[in-house]
This record gives structure tokens, C-alpha cells and sequence, in this order.
């Protein structure tokens, strides 16, 4: 409730590099259909900074490997993740190795996409109508937390008053 987590990790010093980071890249293999359990374990660690949007203005893309199936869902879900910390999508890939590691060394060129548009998409900005209206709406139920913790968090519930987010 009050922003400070009971687990001693590396998730303060890694939200920190976050919040001075120009971009965000999700990335993750896929295991039985699914995000690795590291990935989930650090999704489920940002919970809080998905409540105040702490990433919002950011930009970020995804990138799946897998061996043969899942890999769009999977960069699906970690862009939908992205979504709900105010991050714009700047989509991303998925590279199936087939079990082949020259398959993997083929796809390099394509791997290097997801960067170059992150980089296009911090010095020129970029935007999506479709994720906006998913931001914005995410962001219409987080008032009420925001709102709700306002005595617990009232720096939170400022930068939420001063970027227009709550009136």
C-alpha cells in the first residue's frame, strides 16, 4: 500500500534504470506456451508501478524466441504489459529456432529491427490511437487506486494531478 516492498531484490535499482531509460525492451523465451517464470516473477513485481504508470511516455518493444509455437502470443502478452505501465508498443518479433541454432543466426537481421524502431521511436516520438485508448482506459481504473492511496502515496497522486490525470 505504501510503495515500499517487503522483498529485498533488485527491483528498486532496476526500476530506477527503467525510469532513466529512453526505451523499455520486454524480452523473454517461451516455455510451454507462456513467458519464462523469471519474466513472470518481474511482472508481477511491477504490479505497483503498473497501478501509477510510472513508465508512461516510454516506448518499447518485444521479443519472443522460441523453438516452434506461442511466440506472438507471448510478445502479445509482454506488450500488453507495457500497455498497462503507459509504455507505447512499438510492437515487436518472435523467432522460431526450430531447434536449429543457424535458423537463429539467419533471423540476426530481423532481431535488430525491434531496436532500430525503438530508437526512431525516442528521437522522433511515435504514436498508436488503438494503444492509447487501451492506456487510457487502464489508466481510468487505476484512478480509483491512485485516488484510494492518495494519504499513502501523495507523491504518486501528485504527478497524477500534475499531468492532467486526476482533476
Amino acid at each position: 500500500m505504501n510503495g515500499i516492498c517487503v522483498n529485498d531484490d533488485d527491483v528498486p535499482v532496476l526500476l530506477i534504470h527503467m525510469l532513466e531509460a529512453d526505451g523499455i525492451l520486454f524480452s523473454s523465451p517461451v516455455c510451454i506456451d507462456d513467458i519464462s517464470g523469471q519474466m513472470k516473477v518481474l511482472v508481477d513485481l511491477l504490479a505497483d508501478g503498473i497501478h501509477y504508470e510510472i513508465l508512461a511516455g516510454k516506448f518499447g518493444p518485444s521479443l519472443a524466441t522460441i523453438c516452434e509455437s506461442g511466440g506472438d502470443e507471448v510478445m502479445a502478452f509482454m506488450n500488453h504489459v507495457l500497455n498497462y505501465l503507459g509504455i507505447i508498443s512499438e510492437g515487436g518479433i518472435s523467432v522460431a529456432s526450430f531447434g536449429d541454432v543457424e535458423t537463429v543466426c539467419a533471423a540476426e537481421a530481423v532481431t535488430k529491427e525491434p531496436g532500430k524502431n525503438l530508437e526512431c521511436a525516442v528521437m522522433n516520438g511515435f504514436s498508436d490511437q488503438a494503444q492509447e485508448t487501451v492506456i487510457s482506459e487502464n489508466r481510468s481504473y487505476f484512478r480509483k487506486i491512485v485516488e484510494e492511496n492518495r494519504d499513502f502515496r501523495p507523491g504518486e497522486y501528485e504527478r497524477w494531478v500534475l499531468r492532467g490525470w486526476i482533476r
